[in-house]
């Protein structure tokens, strides 16, 4: 099968969840496949219940690991769950990121951001993601 897999960037609390929640509502669902690929569990916790602040008190941030990056960039680059594969690699620019996108064969990229500076920073980013387009920015 092939698979186009596209990235959604940009900075925290720029509405990539919502963005992404709203693409996997409206695509069907055999078509596509969204992967997490982010130790800080941000998206995870704002599901379900992030703004309660019995929730925010149990969250735990996670840490890029050599173990979870490589298991990361393993299961992008041979995913075949469905024609799309939407990965989310949380709101940083980071090494990390950065293999992720290149070896996991990462095809597409949307920015989502609201500040000028911002844009430029996420440009210069992926453009170091050998392989990866940007759709719009």
């Amino acid at each position: 099968m092939d698979v186009t897999k596209i990235v959604v960037v940009g900075d925290p609390g720029s509405g990539k969840t919502q963005l992404l929640r709203g693409l996997c509502g409206n695509l069907p669902q055999e078509s596509y496949f969204l992967f997490r690929a982010h130790p800080d569990g941000d998206a995870w916790w704002y599901q379900n219940g992030y703004e309660d602040p019995k929730v925010r008190e149990l969250r735990t941030k996670g840490h890029f690991t050599k173990d979870n990056v490589d298991w990361w960039v393993h299961a992008v680059a041979n995913m075949q769950m469905a024609p799309i594969l939407l990965v989310d690699v949380g709101g940083v620019a980071s090494d990390e990121n950065r293999r992720i996108l290149t070896e996991g064969g990462v095809d597409y990229a949307i920015i989502l951001t609201r500040y000028e500076d911002s844009l430029a920073r996420w440009q210069v980013f992926l453009g170091e993601c050998v392989g990866l387009k940007l759709l719009r920015s």
